[in-house]
Order: structure tokens, then C-alpha cells, then sequence
């Protein structure tokens, strides 16, 4: 495994520091790594064609902090976000937020299977804006399979990390990782992509193909060459060319 971690800063010693663990079959295709502060980091993998896919490393304060903390880090993940759009985009860790069950007005951005009571109003008006799906949420599991967080005494349950995407439709399975002990109250979540490498092909080669016909520079050229015709024919002998019979 290939291993980079931002660690944690002078400035915030709470914080644990993020980080990704990349398979050796996929180091080849990581183009970039930024971090934008010791809570958020981006990491650019770079597909067939022009797609690429950003996976971008959230690890949020907990309650104990003051909103404004929480709007900085939002305010960080959205500078992510908008420096690494690629065609796939992928926020993903801990959020510290509850989003709960679905109301009518949110099965755009959260499946029916949520878990919790209490909300989690900044993470869904960030998803909203970003167009981010909360992938947790649309897949049924058993109900020990949903909570990636326990408190010390075992009595209270939570989902708090959650993986969103930017498109919906790459999301295969979304769940937590349950034989895995990492030593934290925290258990792990993965998510199962299927990018299909064949139709981002298909379609780098459909955007090449275009790209050689530049329809703007035609337009400007042909009043030119409208012109230019009506000179030459201007200064042909009509009667040489057709006699009369």
C-alpha cells in the first residue's frame, strides 16, 4: 500500500491528521495530492481520457467546537472541490454530523436509509449546493451495519462518516467495515465505484472528433471567402468563357 498523511499542526493538536492508502495497481494513475488545511486533502486520479476522479479527505471538528470552526472546514472542502473537478468527484471521512432520515424535500441528496434522529443541517445544505449525493444512505442494510460511531459506554450509536459523490450512479455498495478493529470509536465505511474505462474512452475519442471542426472560425471565414469569390468571378471575360453559338 502506498501511504500519504497530512498529519496534524501546532495549531489544532486535536486533530489526527488525514490521509489516504492507495493499492499498488492504482499508484500509476494518481496525477496530484494537495491540502488545503490538516482537515482537508485532495487526491486527483487520472483516468482514460480527460476524466479523472477527485477524492477529497474530510476529517471534521466534533461538537465541541464553535460553528465557525465548521464553516471554515466546509469552507475549505468547497475550495477542494472546486480546484480539483474532474468528472468524478468523491467527499468522503468523518463529518462529525448526523443527517438522519429523509424528508420529502431531500431524496436528492439522501436515500431512505438514513440512520439517527438529530440533523445534520450544514452537511445537507453543503451536499445541496455541491449537488453531492450522501452515499451511506441508499443502500439497505442490516441495522448494526449503519452506525460508524459508539460512544465510550457502548449505550449511544451514531453515523457520522459518511462518502458523497457527485454522481450517484457510480455508487454500487455503500456500507461500513464490521471485522475491522482500528483501534477507535470510529468504524471504517467503503464505498464500491464501478467507472467504466471503455465509455470515458468512447467518449474522450467523441470530444477529439469534434474538437478538429471548429465551427466559430468557420463562420468568420466564410464572409472572407464569400468576398474573395465575388472579386475573382468579378474579373472573369464572360463572353471568352461562354461564346455565342
Amino acid at each position: 500500500m502506498w501511504l500519504y498523511n497530512h498529519g496534524k499542526t501546532e495549531e489544532d493538536i486535536e486533530a489526527k491528521g488525514i490521509g489516504f492508502r492507495v493499492h499498488p495497481k492504482l499508484t500509476d494513475y494518481v496525477t496530484e495530492i494537495k491540502s488545503y488545511s490538516n482537515r482537508v486533502a485532495a487526491l486527483n486520479l487520472h483516468l482514460t481520457g480527460k476524466d479523472q476522479v477527485s477524492i477529497i479527505q474530510v476529517y471534521a471538528p466534533t461538537s465541541e467546537y464553535d460553528d465557525e470552526i465548521v464553516e471554515i472546514l466546509y469552507e475549505d472542502v468547497s475550495k477542494a472541490i472546486e480546484a480539483n473537478k474532474g468528472k468524478y468527484t468523491i467527499v468522503m471521512g468523518d463529518f462529525n454530523a448526523k443527517v438522519g432520515e429523509c424528508q420529502p424535500d431531500e431524496d436528492a441528496i439522501i436515500g431512505k436509509f438514513g440512520y439517527g434522529k438529530k440533523r445534520g443541517e450544514m452537511l445537507l445544505e453543503f451536499a445541496a449546493q455541491h449537488k453531492l449525493v450522501i452515499g451511506n444512505t441508499f443502500f439497505k442494510k442490516k441495522k448494526k451495519r449503519y452506525w460508524t460511531w459508539e460512544s465510550p459506554d457502548g449505550h449511544t450509536r451514531n453515523q457520522m462518516d459518511f462518502i458523497l459523490s457527485s454522481q450517484k450512479g457510480i455508487i454500487q455498495d455503500c456500507g461500513v467495515i464490521t471485522k475491522v478493529d482500528i483501534g477507535s470509536d470510529h468504524r471504517m465505511a467503503r464505498a464500491k465505484l464501478h467507472i467504466s474505462k471503455r465509455l470515458a474512452r468512447l467518449k474522450f475519442l467523441r470530444n477529439e472528433k469534434k474538437s478538429k471542426i471548429n465551427i466559430l472560425r468557420l463562420r468568420e471565414k466564410r464572409s472572407e471567402f464569400q468576398l474573395e469569390l465575388k472579386h475573382r468571378f468579378e474579373g472573369l471575360d464572360i463572353e471568352e468563357l461562354y461564346p455565342a453559338l
